[in-house]
């Protein structure tokens, strides 16, 4: 299933590359929780958990680029991808409800 895809099974070649794509988004996260603490240290974010929410973060961003791996109609162009990833920033800075 495309959502849910095989565990690497017993390539040492899948193996590895999935250990470092993991290693690398460990990385990207960590610079993230470094940001969002640094953010709420100045006040200019809302007390989150930091890691929770890189992750939840790296996982929204990660589901919208991925629309441009799809082979059926959920498939999105690099114009679309911009537009939702532009939206999705817009929606994390300001969020949704209403003041």
């Amino acid at each position: 299933m495309l959502a849910f895809p095989a565990a690497a099974g017993n390539y040492a070649a899948a193996t590895e590359t999935a250990e470092r794509l993991a290693r690398r988004v460990d990385g990207q996260n960590a610079r993230l929780v470094d940001a969002l603490q640094r953010g709420m240290a100045d006040g200019s974010i809302r007390p989150v958990d930091p890691h929770q929410t890189a992750t939840a973060l790296w996982a929204s961003w990660n589901g919208i680029i991925s629309l441009a791996w799809r082979p059926d109609a959920l498939r999105r162009d690099e114009g679309e991808l911009q537009r939702l990833l532009t939206l999705a920033a817009d929606v994390v800075k300001r969020g949704l409800v209403t003041d």
